[in-house]
């Protein structure tokens, strides 16, 4: 799966996952935010810079690759929800739209 946002497209990353679990991540690096080498913090931190931006575009490019799955890879799910958790508040309310929003307004 691949997520870009910006204008341009400035922030890429690549997540490459195998039932679920993410086991490689591919992301431009920018010297001036580097990202860190462990995969899990790796992989958040990414997905944390994609949140800020409201245009985010996903394109998935299905692999016939098979490798062996590493018990300790992290999960796409739990990744996710470690970013938003990270992200400040107007952030990702002006991503995803006002917590009330489709639920009557309450």
């Amino acid at each position: 799966m691949t997520l870009r946002s910006g204008i341009p497209s400035v922030t890429r990353l690549g997540l490459r996952l195998q039932e679920g679990r993410v086991v490689a991540v591919e992301a431009e690096e920018d010297p001036l935010r580097p990202l860190p080498a462990d995969l899990t913090e790796r992989a958040t931190i990414g997905l944390t810079r994609i949140l800020a931006c409201r245009d985010a575009v996903q394109s998935w490019d299905p692999t016939t690759e098979v490798a062996t799955l590493d018990p300790a890879a992290p999960l796409l799910a739990a990744l996710a929800l470690r970013a938003v958790d990270r992200a400040d508040a107007a952030v990702v309310e002006a991503v995803l739209g006002a917590v009330g929003r489709g639920r009557g307004g309450a």
